[in-house]
């Protein structure tokens, strides 16, 4: 699996990442100071980093080609994070070094879905398995571990209110954005 690092100052991103691809077996960091993010980046060593597009006092370009112009971090992806209202330029973005742009508020689905078009699962996985179909198998046998009915229910339960807990914040940012969205357009 990789690590992934998460460089936003909006704890929501934060949360719907970490759900999200933990679940599928990723190590997720981060942080909310995104003034040090190339310090911790270095440190951290991830595969992938999530980049708020908001996060440089510059334009939103110069942080991500600061990652990509580094020896030490030429091998991580980086993935910027762009709000609602955001302009972000998809062609600046790639000539920045960007691989991915993603709107928030992050949606998990599209997140899972995309994790592994990132991520060179070639490297991390046995051939002919996806993540999808190894975080399934590895929720059922945890549920499964057991006997007792009350247990099953526990984990079945813990696993549903991480999933409820991650997306909630972001589908209520989601209806506020699209309410502002109406009442500027009106």
């Amino acid at each position: 699996m990789a690590t992934v690092f998460v460089a936003d100052d909006n704890p929501h991103v934060h949360t719907i990442v970490k759900e999200t691809l933990s679940v599928a077996g990723h190590h997720v960091l981060g942080t909310m100071a995104t003034a040090e993010v190339i310090d911790e980046v270095v440190e951290a060593k991830p595969q992938l980093l999530f980049l708020d597009s908001s996060s440089s006092a510059e334009d939103p370009y110069a942080q991500c080609r600061e990652v990509t112009g580094r020896p030490e971090l030429e091998n991580v992806g980086v993935v910027l994070l762009a709000g609602p209202l955001s302009v972000v330029d998809e062609d600046a973005a790639a000539s920045a070094g960007a691989i991915a742009v993603l709107r928030k508020p992050l949606d998990p689905e599209e997140l899972a879905d995309r994790i592994d078009s990132w991520v060179d699962a070639e490297s991390e996985e046995p051939e002919g398995q996806e993540l999808s179909e190894i975080s399934l198998d590895d929720l059922v046998s945890r549920a499964l571990t057991t006997d007792e009915p009350v247990r099953i229910r526990g984990v079945i339960r813990e696993q549903v209110e991480a999933v409820l807990v991650a997306a909630i914040p972001a589908i209520v940012d989601r209806i506020a954005d699209r309410v502002a969205a109406e009442l500027e357009s009106s």
